[in-house]
C-alpha cells in the first residue's frame, strides 16, 4: 500500500467439506519479512450471493487512483457458473461493496470460455482460467477501467 506496509490477502477454507463456516476473503497486515503476521485480520467480503453457491476464492487487491477493487472468484470452477467478481472500497480498511453483476462469466465471452475465474492482474491484462472442451486453459484478456472500475475485453488463449 502507499503508506508502506505490506498486507496478506486471503481466504479462509470455509467451503471444504464438513466445514460449518462461511468463506471470507481476510486482509492482514504483515511485517516487512511478508510472512510475520500482524495485528488484526479484516474482513473483506463473505458469501452471500446465491450465485456464488457458497463459494468465495482466488482474491487479488488492486489500488486504483480514487478505490481500492478486490478481485475474487465465486462459485465451482468446475462447472460454467463460475465466475469472476469485484468489489471496491474507497479505503483498504473498507466496507467492500460487490458490484451488482460479475466481471466476467461465460456469457461474457459468448460461450467459447466457459467459468471464466481464478483471475489475477498484471498491468492491463487479466490473467484467468476456463473451461473449453471439457479442459481448464489459462487465458488472457485485456483488462480496461472506467472512472475506477474494471472491464475486460476479448480474450486469448495461453495453452
Amino acid at each position: 500500500d502507499t503508506n508502506g506496509k505490506r498486507y496478506l490477502v486471503y481466504k479462509n477454507d470455509g467451503n471444504r467439506p464438513g466445514s460449518n463456516k462461511p468463506p471470507i476473503i481476510w486482509l492482514q497486515e504483515v511485517h516487512p519479512d511478508g510472512t510475520t503476521l500482524t495485528g488484526p485480520r479484516r474482513e473483506l467480503i463473505r458469501t452471500d450471493h446465491p450465485d456464488e453457491d457458497g463459494i468465495i476464492e482466488a482474491p487479488v487487491l488492486v489500488k486504483r487512483p480514487t478505490q481500492y477493487v478486490l478481485f475474487y472468484a465465486g462459485g465451482s470452477y468446475k462447472t460454467s457458473n463460475y465466475f469472476t467478481g469485484y468489489a471496491t472500497s474507497p479505503s483498504l480498511a473498507g466496507p467492500f461493496t460487490k458490484a451488482a453483476t460479475p466481471l466476467m462469466t461465460t456469457d461474457t465471452f459468448a460461450g467459447r470460455i466457459q467459468g471464466p475465474g481464478g483471475a489475477d492482474v498484471l498491468g492491463n491484462h487479466l490473467f484467468f482460467h476456463g473451461w473449453v472442451d471439457d479442459s481448464r486453459w489459462t487465458y488472457r484478456a485485456d483488462l480496461t477501467w472506467k472512472n475506477d472500475l474494471p472491464a475486460v475485453r476479448g480474450a486469448s488463449s495461453r495453452r
